[in-house]
């Protein structure tokens, strides 16, 4: 049975505020999920809008990183490790810190910013999967250049 949703449930925009599990763990019963081939925005930094990309939401001069292509680069135990520090610091793995101090470990960049995770369904394997929006080394997104740095987000 399919379980309705509103079609433009707005993305969490605090690093801070839990990310519902309908949205981290997309599942076919979502009818969102199923409509947008490219994925959903789950979670956009304060000061951030997308465009359109060939059915996938981005934000100019971000770069992007797909989950399991990030796994399958990075031994898993390195991903293991990351994923307990991040809990332990973040205090709860269902927000945007926790996945921006997990990449933050993933690559060894304490530089690295997360401004926008994009979940999906992949149709081939029908697991759900994330797109993780990463600046790093001081270089902020295009929309963001002229927002002062603390009302862009967290």
């Amino acid at each position: 049975m399919t379980q309705n949703y509103p079609d433009e449930l707005p993305p969490i925009r605090s690093k801070t505020e839990p990310i519902p599990d309908r949205l981290r763990n997309p599942s076919f019963d979502d009818e969102r999920f199923v409509r947008a081939r490219g994925g959903v925005t789950i979670y956009l930094a304060m000061g951030l809008q997308t465009v359109d990309n060939d059915n996938i939401p981005t934000v100019e001069g971000i770069d992007y990183q797909y989950s399991s292509p990030l796994i399958d680069l990075v031994k898993a135990s390195v991903v293991n490790r990351a994923r307990h520090s991040a809990k332990w610091h973040a205090k709860n793995q269902d927000t945007a810190l926790y996945y921006e101090l997990m990449l933050q470990r993933v690559f060894d960049d304490r530089s690295l910013e997360l401004h926008h995770i994009i979940a999906g369904i992949s149709t081939s394997e029908g697991r759900p999967y994330h797109i993780y929006g990463t600046t790093s080394d001081g270089k902020v997104p295009t929309e963001q250049k002229n927002t002062p740095r603390g009302e862009a987000g967290d």
